[in-house]
This record gives structure tokens, sequence and C-alpha cells, in this order.
């Protein structure tokens, strides 16, 4: 059978990663970001694009620990997490929105607001525990500024990207796929790759990849070792 690379976000691999942070998800390092917009109506216009498209908007410039980049693209994320009232709501900031730039090697930065966790450790503190025995995403805490007005501490957490698979696996070549859900249990649903609408792909080519791991997980359990 045809060995091919896979990532699957939430999907569980063997193994450790044992990967020395770099600086910006250092987990003793306080990070500081700060987002100048030039509109000073800038939560609108992200709760605007939020509702219909889910764009971007283009800061005048983001400051990550004082180093500066124009251009950059902010918007909110999250789904549950996200809500027009809320005083501090998560960000996707994309450094390569429209130029070629990144911090540490890091060009996508998202900033959780802890929703529902009271504590306001269980992301931080799962993403380090679990990197002890799987590939998984660095994370940290960040102070976040927006046009000079404090606006709270936020969780700082790796962003799944080919990045990532890069650093990890060796190759950002292969399949690669993130879930739209989390009820996307690799169920085999047939060879037709419309019955797998729960998966976004993310790589040029992937589906029969796809198809071809839950089958061999549902139909075939003996064959998994092969293609992994």
């Amino acid at each position: 059978m045809k060995k091919f690379k896979l990532f699957l976000f939430l999907t569980l691999f063997s193994g450790s990663c044992l990967l020395k942070a770099q600086s910006f998800y250092n987990i003793n390092t306080l990070q500081k970001i700060e987002i100048t917009f030039t509109q000073s109506n800038w939560d609108y216009i992200l709760d605007t694009a939020k509702a219909n498209a889910d764009g971007y908007l283009m800061a005048q410039l983001v400051k990550i620990n004082g180093t500066s980049f124009d251009s950059a693209g902010v918007k909110f994320k999250g789904g549950s997490s996200y809500n027009v009232n809320n005083n501090k709501n998560p960000f996707h900031i994309e450094l390569d929105y429209l130029k070629n730039q990144d911090y540490q090697g890091y060009k996508d930065i998202k900033l959780s607001n802890g929703f529902k966790d009271p504590s306001f450790v269980r992301e931080v503190l799962g993403y380090n525990i679990l990197n002890k025995y799987m590939p998984s995403s660095l994370s940290n805490y960040c102070q976040l500024y927006i046009n000079g007005v404090y606006i709270g501490v936020y969780s700082n957490s790796e962003a799944i990207t080919k990045t990532f698979v890069d650093s990890r696996f060796y190759s950002k070549d292969g399949a690669f796929f993130f879930m739209d859900s989390f009820n996307c249990p690799l169920k085999y649903n047939g060879p037709d790759s419309i019955s797998y609408t729960k998966y976004t792909m993310k790589s040029i080519t992937g589906w029969k990849a796809l198809i071809n791991l839950c089958d061999t997980l549902v139909n075939k359990p003996s064959f998994i070792e092969s293609i992994f």
C-alpha cells in the first residue's frame, strides 16, 4: 500500500515530540503584542467582517515584543468563543497577509480569550502536557494592546499550519486537512469525497489519502502501520 503523509488536526499520533520552544512560545515569558489600526472603530469593522465573510482588516502596524510589522491582517476568530458583545474576543493575526514576513518563523498568531475557563490555564497547560507525548502546538500567554489601549491577557497557541507540519513531520507536501468540527471520527463514508464535507482540505490534493485512511481504520485496521 502506498505510503502517504497526512496530518489531521486533533488526531492522536504515537511517539513523542520533545521540541525546544522558541522564545515566542517560551512558557516562562509573557509576550507583548501591540496592534495599531488607522480606524478608531476597528471593533465594529471586525464584527462586521466576522458576520459576513470572516475577512481580515489590515493593521497599520503589528508590534511583537518590540519588532514591528506593517500590512498584517487581523480578524476575530472562534465560534462559541466569539461574541459581538464581548469586550475581549479571540484574534487571528496573519503577518504575511500582504507581505512575506514572519516572527521567529511564525506567520499566523492565534490568541484565545479563555472562553468558559475561569482558571485561564487549561489551554496552555493542556498543550504543554501534550507536547511531552505527541506533536502538539506550543502555547503560553501574551498581553494585547490595540491602538494603545490594553485589552488583556490572552493564551497564545501555535497555529496548525504547513509550517507546523514541516517542523514536526519534516514535510509539508502531503495531504493536509482541518476538521471543521469535533464530530469527525474518521468514519469511512464511501469512496466519494462529497461524503466528507466536515473536512477542509488545505493541500492541493489529498482526498484519496483521507478516504484511504478512513477506510483502513474502519475496514482494514491491520494495515494501519503501513500507511502511518
